[in-house]
């Protein structure tokens, strides 16, 4: 048989709809008319002769779908909303032998450690800093937020007595925590108590070696330096300096120095490296250890500055702590006629703070009370 293009025209209508009953003569004409053919889309179609179904899967829009046994399934323990998953096992807790992922460790999880209270995981506490074995243990003998008053904040309820010419007095407007501070005039002393006559009286302040260790936490603000001395807190009979005496007070310089009768005063701040007294608020804890972790068999001192150590590390050792324990506790102004400074959430321990717990307090110049940074 010769295959013509008639051939091929007459095959084309022969396979075509026999509802067409005229003859193709050319492809144009085969071309027209598969153009203005309509088609109906609405029409169900089909494999090898059989409807293709369709349908909605099976569950709720909010479960999480699965193939269950070739169709969609869902679960009301497996839910997603769009924002929140939630969903619960009631299963047998063997079930899971590992779990692996990539935030977890090559050991994974199994669970044979998996804890379970009852019928639920129950999660451990988890604390913002470990324990101190040391710190964060006792209350404060002494604390003053100076808010209104000049009441103590601690357990034991001992009220400053102000006292002096120029008189202490709250200040609502010079402050840093809370809604005042004591403003410490010229010729003026706030008097936090005058100890008993033994270190084991629960009223001591001792400040001497028969003590593990004390601390003297505050914040401190002066717009200049003092025209004689800013006393920041001292121990002796009230207003005398005699034996035994000791004090850490600012000098008309700018320095810091710790000072005990009969002793070389020792500098712990210099006003050219770590000045205070800049019209600016101060954070100062002055820690004193009867056995030093870092250097063990020495006394010593230490004082942080705005959460920093800047005590040479080592700290100063103390070459002798002697001295009479019946001794009034109390912080001094400058001479008569000088200046005033302000002191802000004051607070004596009688065992040493850590290093930890002064950032606590000081909380990058912020300021964290002692109900705040776990020492109440």
């Amino acid at each position: 048989m010769i295959i013509t293009r008639r051939n091929i025209v007459n095959k084309v209508v022969f396979i075509l709809d026999r509802r067409i009953d005229m003859k193709i003569k050319s492809v144009t004409q085969l071309i027209d008319l598969v153009r203005n053919e309509k088609v109906d889309f609405t029409k169900t179609p089909q494999v090898n002769g059989v409807d293709i179904g369709g349908g909605t899967p099976g569950g709720s829009d909010a479960q999480i779908q699965f193939n269950n046994d070739g169709a969609f399934g869902g679960s009301s323990n497996l839910t997603f909303d769009g924002t929140t998953l939630t969903g619960s096992y009631t299963g047998s807790l063997a079930e899971f032998t590992t779990i692996t992922g990539t935030a977890l460790s090559s050991s994974a999880v199994s669970a044979s450690n998996i804890v379970l209270a009852e019928t639920k995981i129950s999660p451990s506490r988890v604390y913002k800093n470990p324990p101190d074995p040391v710190s964060r243990v006792f209350s404060p003998d002494l604390y003053y937020k100076f808010n209104s008053d000049f009441s103590d904040s601690s357990t034991f309820g001992r009220t400053a007595t102000p006292a002096g010419t120029a008189v202490p007095v709250i200040n609502t407007s010079v402050k840093k925590l809370g809604a005042g501070s004591a403003q410490i005039k010229a010729n003026g002393r706030l008097k936090y108590l005058t100890d008993g006559s033994t270190s084991g009286n629960t009223t001591a302040i001792p400040l001497h070696q028969y003590q593990v260790g004390w601390s003297v936490a505050f914040w401190f603000y002066a717009a200049s330096t003092p025209a004689d001395q800013f006393w920041l807190f001292a121990k002796t009979t009230d207003n005398t300096w005699e034996a035994g005496a000791r004090a850490l007070y600012v000098d008309s310089s700018g320095n810091v120095h710790w000072a005990r009768h009969g002793i070389a005063n020792v500098t712990m701040l210099s006003h050219a490296s770590n000045p205070i007294c800049d019209g600016q608020w101060h954070h100062i804890v002055a820690t004193y250890w009867q056995w030093d972790p870092v250097d063990p068999g020495a006394i010593k001192l230490r004082v942080y500055l705005d959460g920093a150590s800047v005590d040479v590390v080592a700290g100063v050792n103390m070459a002798s702590w002697a001295g009479a324990v019946g001794k009034t506790f109390f912080t001094r102004g400058d001479a008569s006629g000088g200046n005033d400074f302000y002191i802000d959430d004051f607070m004596y321990t009688n065992y040493p703070l850590s290093k930890a717990t002064a950032i606590a307090l000081w909380n990058s110049g912020n300021g964290t009370p002692a109900d705040e940074a776990d020492i109440l």
